[in-house]
Formats: structure tokens, sequence, C-alpha cells
């Protein structure tokens, strides 16, 4: 048989290899430091790596050179960090480290703009008080010429974000800007000022409010074209008379967006359909016929036609069938 004898003696040298830390974005690395108890005649030291998958592969930097004392991490920048701490004992005393404390700061990241919407803005109506007499109309009404609008936004890095908004018409290579220094992720534009046209806006995200200025991230995106409209369809028409026959023809025109509609009232009554010589109202001019049988008299027919932004014109004729 043999004896063996055991002795309470370490390793010459032993190694201890960190989990993998996530930095949750490509970060620039700052110092290592650790608090260890290191006896005469002992040696400690640390060496880190970095990549930017969950596991160390390939792609990963090699190990850095060993840091004696602690001092700042040469690993390159990326996402992911380890280390790994190298001892050696003198065979009775061996180093302990208590804490291993790793620094870095995410590297800055362009803020991003997911979404730009545009439409009409809608003025919330607050409810009278003591008047039931009439019904209130269903639905928030809508302000002419004002628009609402919106936008999504991130930041990979969390940072707080202010806002610009800008306009351009279609075509153009300028921008002009509306609105700057937003914290909000809404604006109301009223376009009264502004020229009758299609359009498009831009919004722009900065991460100013969270970075120093010469490092400070944009991000932008542009809306899809919109038209600003102010003016009413125009509405052509002569009267023909054949007995109490009568023939109203005509055109409707508009300037800047397709005609989406058009009726007429006789005498005060009900709002009747019509229809354009196409069938179809997709046109910024469209011409029109509505054939009538009047009572002998005077009468009155008011013509109304609207246009792709809800802006309506109106004309009243006058008609005598003897």
């Amino acid at each position: 048989g043999k004896v063996y004898k055991l002795e309470s003696a370490y390793l010459d040298t032993g190694r201890f290899t960190s989990k993998v830390y996530d930095a949750g974005a490509p970060s620039k690395w700052g110092r290592a430091d650790w608090k260890a108890e290191v006896p005469r005649g002992t040696e400690l030291w640390l060496r880190t790596r970095s990549g930017n998958t969950e596991e160390p592969d390939e792609t990963w930097s090699d190990w850095s050179e060993p840091l004696k004392e602690p001092g700042p991490i040469s690993s390159p920048p990326a996402r992911f960090l380890q280390y790994q701490l190298v001892m050696r004992s003198d065979g009775r005393r061996t180093p302990v480290v208590r804490e291993v404390v790793l620094s870095g700061v995410q590297a800055n990241l362009p803020p991003e703009v997911r979404s730009v919407s545009i439409e009409p803005y809608k003025v919330e109506r607050r409810p009278r008080e003591g008047k039931t007499s009439r019904p209130e109309q269903a639905g928030p009404p809508v302000k002419r010429g004002v628009y609402l609008v919106r936008w999504k936004a991130e930041d990979p890095n969390g940072d707080r974000l202010n806002f610009r908004v800008l306009i351009r018409p279609v075509g153009g290579k300028e921008w002009k800007v509306l609105e700057e220094e937003l914290s909000s992720t809404s604006y109301i534009w009223d376009t009264e000022t502004t020229a009758d046209g299609e359009y498009e806006l831009k919004v722009e995200a900065s991460d100013l409010p969270s970075n120093p200025p010469d490092m400070a991230l944009k991000g932008e995106r542009v809306s899809r074209p919109f038209f600003v409209d102010h003016a009413a369809p125009y509405i052509e028409a002569k009267v023909h008379l054949k007995g109490r026959k009568v023939e109203i023809e005509g055109k409707v025109r508009d300037e800047t967006t397709p005609v989406r509609g058009m009726s007429y009232a006789l005498d005060s009554g009900k709002w009747r359909v019509v229809l354009p010589e196409d069938g179809v109202w997709d046109s910024k001019e469209e011409r029109f016929s509505i054939k009538i049988s009047l009572e002998p008299g005077e009468h009155s027919v008011v013509l109304r036609a609207s246009d792709l932004m809800g802006n309506s014109g109106v004309r009243r004729v006058w008609v005598r069938v003897r």
C-alpha cells in the first residue's frame, strides 16, 4: 500500500474568470479597481477582454496586458466585458480579493424618430350648463386650418430629448423652422400664415439635454406629404329653362386639393347629393349637371361643394318658372 500526506499549501498560480458583464449598449471602458490583500511574496493582477456577443468567441478582443495596480481598462469599446484575476502564492500565503469594480460609459447613440403623424386639431367641447334644448353635435369639432403634429421617438441610451419641427414644400430643398426646443412629442400648428400647397414636415430629435454639445447626436424623420388648403372650391353655374324643367350645369374648381363632394338644396329644403359627370369626385375640377322639375314661381337653389380639406364653397342661383 501507499501512504499520502495532505499539506495545507497553495498552488503556485490560480485564476478566476468572471461572468460576462452586459453594459446594455456599446461602451467605452473606464477604470478597473479592486480591494485585495496581497501578502509579501505573492502577486495579483487583473486583465480584461471585450466583445459584442453574449458569449466570448473569436470576435472578442484578446486578454489585455495585466494590471498589477488599479488603473484604466485597455480593452476596446464594446457592449460586453469580462475580467480575469491571476493570483500567485508563495506556497504558504495567497492574495485575497474582496471586491472588483469596473467602470465605463455607454457610447452615445443617436435618438430615433419612429413615426410622424399630422391630423386636423380637434377642440374639446365643454358641456353647456343649463341648456338642454339642443343636442350636442357628436364628436369634438375640428378647428379649421389647425393641425396636431405628433411623433414617437426614443433614445438607445435613455437620454432626455428635445425636438425641432421644420417644414418645406414638396420638392423644395430648404427647410424652415416652425418650432424648436420642444420637450413634448406633439405640436399644435396653426397654418393661417402658411400659403396653400403640398408640404412635408420634418421632426428632429436631439439628445443635447443629456450630453455635452460636442457629443450630442440627432435623429430625424420626414412626414408623408400633406396639403394646406384654406380656400373653398369655386362654383360656376348656368341655368337652362324648358318650361318647368330646369337644368343647372357648370363646374366646380379648387386650386389646391381635389373636390370631394357636392349637394344642392331647393327652397331651403334638405340637401341632396350631386354626382359629377364622370361619376367620381376625384379631381381639382369637375363638371356637374342638375335636372329638376319646378312649379311656377321663383325658386332658390343653393349649391354647396367641398374639397379634400373640408373647405366648403356655396353659391345661390335663382330660378323663375312661368
